[in-house]
């Protein structure tokens, strides 16, 4: 199964590149990939949150638009820009805390699961690297 139009949340961390990953594997070769980062609305951080993202698609190797969301939290800002972009799929990470981090969700995720506006996807941690290991 694939999907058309895919926005992946980012923060720099390896969860959301485990999202990337997942991300990519479930977007239709000829769909749209974006990445998302939410901030708070201050100019450093937007700043802050171009870059990331840059390096977090450089990183990934991937063909994706970029987008900066100012919100006062992370789950909202996710959910408005899929609602703005038409996006069919929302992937995150899962929560990276211990040996549970594989199934748990954090305050974020469990924020964008809450309400979203499209199917979202959870990627398990250390998904990127068990697709680099294949």
């Amino acid at each position: 199964m694939t999907f058309k139009n895919v926005l992946v949340g980012v923060d720099g961390r390896p969860t959301g590149r485990d999202a990337i990953a997942l991300a990519s594997q479930l977007v239709d070769p000829e769909g749209k990939l974006t990445l998302v980062h939410v901030h708070r609305n201050e100019m450093a951080e937007r700043e802050a949150s171009h870059k990331l993202l840059e390096e977090e698609r450089s990183a990934a190797a991937v063909e994706a638009e970029l987008v900066s969301v100012a919100s006062k939290a992370p789950g909202e800002g996710l959910h408005e820009q899929a609602k703005e972009q038409g996006a069919d799929l929302l992937v995150v990470g899962s929560c990276s805390h211990g040996v549970l981090g594989r199934a748990v969700l954090g305050d974020d995720t469990r924020a964008a699961l809450n309400g979203a506006p499209c199917t979202v996807a959870v990627a398990t941690s250390g998904y990127a690297e068990q697709l680099e290991a294949k």
